[in-house]
């Protein structure tokens, strides 16, 4: 009785222990924003994972030498790439602004507008509103969303990347709107952005190979 006690003992633990190894090479991303992006004549469609949990975010952009770039609450961005040599590297970059706290913008106005999407994660309801730029006098509507769980400034933060690891301008809200709201649609002059949906779609990043951690 006693070996077989002393037995699961060790069972237990080296499972838990394979479990921990196996979490901390692996990321996971159970949720996915799906936007539509229209540019001219040109649309397209970005998709963003999202750990509700971590409190993390990725994008996989259409970049071979890219396996994707993870965005954290503190504001740090790593991009897990490979160089010319076939080396797998990672280059972290960090953006103190997305973990500040979000002061009111006297730019941003609500309009007596809101819209709803259907989705897996069920309804979500978004508010509108414009956004004044004082230099052109141009103005931009957006709808935005409280109901997602999440630090919406590591989202917006992805556009004040570089290269494929940045999101499009149309995505730069950061510092402008507040943290806790995501944005669901957003119209302009030049193009326009609308999330079609925020819904299960889970997603596993292995991070095994990337040793070394380069800053940019």
């Amino acid at each position: 009785m006693k070996i077989f006690c002393k037995y699961l003992v060790i069972s237990i633990f080296l499972s838990f222990r394979t479990f921990s190894q196996s979490s901390k090479t692996t990321l996971n991303f159970p949720n996915a924003f799906i936007y539509e992006v229209v540019k001219g004549n040109e649309k397209s469609e970005i998709w963003v994972y999202h750990n509700p949990t971590t409190g993390q975010f990725l994008y996989v952009p259409n970049d071979d030498m890219v396996k994707g770039v993870v965005g954290s609450a503190d504001g740090t961005y790593k991009t897990y790439a490979q160089t010319e040599d076939g080396n797998k590297v990672v280059f972290r970059t960090i953006i103190p602004k997305v973990s500040e706290k979000s002061t009111p913008n006297n730019r941003l106005k609500y309009i007596n507008l809101s819209k709803k999407i259907n989705g897996s994660q069920g309804q979500i309801l978004s508010k509108g509103f414009t956004l004044n730029y004082l230099k052109t006098n141009e103005i931009d509507t957006l709808y935005l969303s409280t109901q997602i769980k999440g630090n919406a400034n590591v989202l917006y933060g992805f556009s004040m990347l570089d290269g494929d690891a940045k999101l499009p301008n149309s995505f730069a809200f950061l510092g402008e709107v507040p943290n806790n709201q995501f944005l669901t649609e957003y119209i302009s002059k030049y193009s326009s952005v609308k999330l079609i949906a925020y819904e299960s779609n889970p997603y596993q990043l292995d991070i095994t190979v990337y040793k070394s951690i380069k800053n940019k």
